[in-house]
């Protein structure tokens, strides 16, 4: 698939300017583990690429936002080593990343790296999805503003590339692991595959976010019934088969001063140095850290 005809459907998997979350449920029937948000589904997922990478799953609002929504939870989690509550301050960093993501769509002449080096203006990417929707330009920008409206790909591009971090997007894959795959693991059934590396491989010298576009009825949806083009993003977290999330995410926070010092501009909460040393020290669980297990629910 043309990677601009990727970006388009990203962008248009969803009523684009929804206003509702009706479609989309709040959580797994299951009990997520114990130990992290209840905003978390119980299950891990199972990529069924090459990489084979384990994930758990956290459901975040959807109320429209959900892109920048999930990417707030990545970065929030980067930042203070710890799933907290989708609140009011969450909720401010994720407009100020839709607006971030805006303001370089809006460049005249920035080099966007999508995938695999392929690299667009982001006038003529701004063009391409205005067009689709039968808009200007300035239109197109005046809507993504607003709070409801649903981000895609032309917004993951503009925020890998502020960040220079990849952003890989993972989406249902339509099959699922068979009985003797899953059994005596917490594995979900669907399998996952890689939909986009966005970023990759010009910025792996950063580990990169996960997110997943899928059914906004995921997980309680079979992969037969489910939309082929996803609905609700949701943000992942690399882990092990147990569901013990990996430190990869968090292995170049300290040496990233420049993109530290820009999420606090936004005003992002970032951990003190030396406390993520102590508890790198100290061998603990950076799944672990902080208190902040409450209700992530979608309201």
């Amino acid at each position: 698939m043309h990677l601009l005809l990727l970006l388009v459907l990203l962008e248009s998997g969803s009523s684009w300017a929804r206003s509702s979350s009706s479609s989309v449920r709040s959580f797994s029937s299951g009990r997520p583990p114990t130990e992290l948000n209840a905003a978390f589904l119980s299950d891990v997922f199972q990529s069924g690429d090459e990489d084979d990478v384990m994930f758990l799953v956290r459901q975040v609002p959807g109320d429209g936002g959900c892109l920048f929504h999930a990417l707030t939870a990545c970065l929030d989690h980067k930042y203070t080593r710890a799933h907290n509550d989708f609140d009011a301050l969450r909720r401010r960093m994720s407009n100020k990343l839709r607006l971030v993501a805006v303001e370089l769509l809006k460049r005249d002449n920035d080099t966007l790296i999508m995938d695999n080096r392929e690299t667009i203006s982001s006038a003529q990417l701004l063009a391409v999805v205005a067009e689709h929707y039968n808009l200007t330009t300035v239109e197109y920008c005046e809507k993504m503003c607003k709070p409801n409206t649903w981000g895609g790909g032309p917004e993951i591009v503009a925020l890998s590339n502020r960040m220079r971090r990849p952003i890989h997007v993972y989406e249902l894959s339509g099959e699922e692991w068979s009985q003797s795959h899953r059994h005596g693991t917490k594995l979900g059934a669907h399998k996952l595959r890689v939909c986009a590396k966005f970023g990759s491989p010009a910025f792996d010298s950063k580990a990169p976010l996960h997110i997943l576009c899928a059914d906004g009825r995921f997980p309680d949806v079979g992969s037969i019934q489910a939309k082929k083009i996803g609905d609700h993003f949701l943000a992942l977290f690399p882990c092990s088969r147990d569901g013990v999330v990996s430190m990869e995410l968090l292995r170049d926070c300290l040496e990233d001063e420049e993109e530290r010092e820009w999420w606090r501009g936004l005003g992002g909460l970032v951990e003190s140095q030396d406390a993520s040393q102590e508890k790198r020290a100290n061998n603990v669980p950076f799944f672990l850290f902080g208190g902040g297990w409450g209700r992530g629910n979608k309201k």
